[in-house]
């Protein structure tokens, strides 16, 4: 995916792993129950960000047309690096880089 020594950011690495899982078949339900953090994909997505933040108090949503966008966009903003399977995790909840925002976000659903 990326070649050895380099240093994707954050947005690279989310569009390398989300054009990787492109075809799918499952999302969320590829996660195991005993794994997800709420039954709902939209809560269960924003429970997961804020447990990698170095400061999950200071995680915070905000609405832009139909989507949620997230506070945490930055490899600094997380307590660990964010693995793949942590993006992996993430995908499958709907988490995607919005690249008109330039952050993380998802589209939202009733």
């Amino acid at each position: 995916m990326f070649e050895e020594g380099d240093k994707p950011s954050l947005r690279e690495r989310f569009e390398a792993i989300d054009e990787q899982m492109e075809f799918e078949d499952g999302g969320f339900d590829k996660i195991a129950d005993d794994q997800k953090l709420h039954p709902s994909k939209n809560l269960c997505a924003q429970l997961k960000l804020a447990s990698l933040m170095k400061n999950p108090a200071s995680f915070g949503l905000h609405g832009e047309h139909d989507c949620v966008l997230f506070s945490c966009s930055e490899e600094e903003d997380f307590s660990l690096p964010l693995t793949d399977d942590d993006i992996r995790y993430l995908i499958r909840c709907g988490v995607r880089w919005m690249s008109e925002c330039d952050c993380l976000g998802m589209f939202a659903s009733l």
